[in-house]
Order: C-alpha cells, then sequence, then structure tokens
C-alpha cells in the first residue's frame, strides 16, 4: 500500500497538486511537501535557473516571508500616482507566487525605488502625451465616437506599447476609471475584456490594486474558513444569517489582526480602508452578506489564484488543466476547505 502511495504521489500531476496545495495559504514558507516534491522532480538541465535569477530569486522569497506588507507591497508595485503606489494584476499575482527556481521565470521589481532599470519599461513622455491627446479627444466627442475610432486608438496603443501606468495615469487625470473606459470601449464595438479575479479584488475599478485592498486580499486567504464561521456568528447580532457592511468591517480587521502581515502592518488603518465590495453589498453598500454567499466568494478567489500559480509553472503545462480540475474537486468536497 506505502508503495502504490508513493508511486501514485511521484506522478507529475500528483507533484503539481501537492506543490499548488502547499503555496495555497499564502504565507509564502515552503511547506515539507513542497520541499519533497522539488526534490523528487527537480528541473530540467535547460530550465535551472542562472546565478542571477536564483540570486534575486531566492532574496523575493525571503521578502515575501519575512517584510514588512508594505514592503512587499511597494516592492511589486508597478504604478506611481501621485506618490502612492499601486499594483497591476500582474504584480499582485506575483506577489502572492514564491519563486520556483525555473529558468525565465519573472523577476525583479518594476518599482523604480527598488529598479532603476525599471524606467527604461514605460513610455516616452511623447508618446504619453499622445496617447493622452487621443483619448481624451474620444471621450468628449462621446457622442459622435465610431467603431472606427476606437479601432485607431487600440492600434495606436498597442503599437507605441503603451504601458499600463501610462494607461491608467491617463485615465486618472481625465477623471475616468479603468472600468468606465472598458465600457465605453464595449459600447462604441470593441473588444470587451474578460473578467478575472483582479476585478473582484480591485473594489473600486480603477484598475489598480491599493495598499488597503492587498491587505484585504491577504486577509481573506490567510485565515481558515472555521475562524470566518465562527466570527460571522458571532458579529451577527439579529440571528439572520446576514451581515451588513459595518459588521463585515469589524469582522475583516479582526481578522487581519489574526494574520503574520496583519500583525507586522505599521500603517494605519481606519474604517475607510477596508474597500466596500460592490458585488458583496451592492452600488450603495446597503445589501446584506449572507455566511454562504461569502464562502462562494472566497472559493471562487482560491480558484483564481490555483489557476494562476499552475499557469506559472510550464513544468506541468501538459497536466494543468487535470491538475486545476483534481484541485477543485478536493476543495468542493471539503478536503481543501481549512486552507
Amino acid at each position: 500500500m506505502s508503495r502504490l502511495l508513493l508511486r501514485s504521489l511521484r506522478s507529475p500531476p500528483a507533484a503539481a497538486l501537492i506543490v499548488a496545495a502547499g503555496t495555497a495559504s499564502f504565507l509564502p514558507r515552503p511547506s515539507r511537501l513542497e520541499e519533497a516534491a522539488a526534490a523528487a522532480f527537480p528541473p530540467p538541465s535547460d530550465d535551472k535557473p542562472t546565478f542571477s535569477e536564483r540570486t534575486v530569486g531566492s532574496y523575493e522569497n525571503r521578502l515575501r516571508k519575512f517584510s514588512a506588507p508594505e514592503r512587499v507591497f511597494e516592492y511589486f508595485s508597478s504604478v506611481e500616482i501621485d506618490r502612492q503606489f499601486f499594483m497591476t494584476r500582474d504584480d499582485l499575482a506575483r506577489a502572492v507566487t514564491p519563486f520556483t527556481y525555473r529558468h525565465g521565470a519573472p523577476l525583479a521589481s518594476k518599482n523604480p525605488k527598488f529598479n532603476a532599470k525599471a524606467r527604461d519599461d514605460k513610455s516616452p513622455q511623447d508618446v504619453a502625451d499622445e496617447y493622452q491627446r487621443r483619448v481624451q479627444r474620444l471621450l468628449i466627442d462621446k457622442d459622435n465616437v465610431t467603431n472606427q475610432d476606437v479601432q485607431q486608438l487600440l492600434a495606436f496603443k498597442d503599437a507605441q506599447h503603451v504601458d499600463f501606468e501610462t494607461h491608467v495615469k491617463t485615465l486618472h487625470a481625465l477623471q475616468v476609471t479603468n472600468a468606465e473606459f472598458d465600457q465605453f470601449v464595449v459600447l462604441h464595438g470593441g473588444p470587451a475584456r474578460p473578467k478575472t479575479f483582479f476585478d473582484l479584488v480591485d473594489a473600486d475599478g480603477d484598475g489598480l490594486i491599493s495598499y488597503p485592498e492587498y491587505m484585504f486580499f491577504n486577509t481573506l486567504l490567510a485565515i481558515p474558513e472555521r475562524q470566518f464561521e465562527l466570527a460571522f456568528k458571532m458579529f451577527d447580532t439579529d440571528d439572520n444569517g446576514k451581515l451588513d457592511h459595518r459588521e463585515f468591517k469589524q469582522i475583516i480587521e479582526l481578522m487581519r489582526l489574526r494574520t503574520p502581515a496583519g500583525r507586522q502592518d505599521r500603517s494605519l488603518h481606519d474604517d475607510d480602508d477596508v474597500p466596500i465590495f460592490k458585488h458583496l453589498f451592492g452600488e450603495l453598500a446597503t445589501e446584506s452578506l449572507s455566511y454562504e454567499d461569502f464562502c462562494a466568494f472566497r472559493r471562487d478567489l482560491k480558484q483564481e489564484i490555483m489557476r494562476i500559480q499552475i499557469s506559472f509553472s510550464p513544468r506541468y503545462a501538459c497536466c494543468s488543466g487535470v491538475v486545476y480540475m483534481v484541485y477543485i474537486g478536493f476543495l468542493n468536497v471539503g478536503l481543501l476547505r481549512a486552507v
């Protein structure tokens, strides 16, 4: 029986599942299962990282594990607006996914504060000015905008390699959110951007992830489901099985202090720091949230993060779909519910 179990654990899908399940807790410390899987399945010789990659990757893993959450957030942030740092979707994915010691993995900070070479990836000022002029012209004359106008704008954006920071800075200057711009493009015949997990994290629709949103994400995923269940019952004073947004804020603040990142958090928090998710409490935050809906929402976040973590590991590209479905099967029957 032990030989059969060992043989099953040495299959690539099982190894990928073990590694992914070990990192799903979002506490970036490698588990014994991860270490065992890495030892049993070393990367191919052409997939081994260079000395520089291994050095930077090891530093980033230590940063994720030991540094204060403010420093982790700033290191992986790539957008700065009005002297405040923000994460993009890719930044958040990198921040929660440890370096797996493979060649070609995304490394180094995109924040010029930590990496001077990151400035070379920004759009030139003349390109940024021209892009803002084109976007502004379309938004001012939106009633007469045609599909061809939108396609020309998107073609210019692609041809000039307008980076995401330049894009969101343009929208910020025009007082338009990224979600509103996406809607504008779709209304005028442009392509619709598929909604992802990051749209759930981005509470205000600006296309960026602020530090409070980042801490909300970490709190939501780091606390076992059983503790949330007890907190729901404790704050449900009227015994209707639902919470309003104020009660939910109190739970998040309580749970935040129970996480390693929350205990190291040196920033000041007030009632406005915790984002109110519009799809959880409605546009005006007047709706209530049931425990079942909260669990479904949290499970969706876990599933999307699992998909991202698997996609970051090309070693298991041939079986990533199988591994993901197996993981979701375990999650649905409750075997990984406490993660």
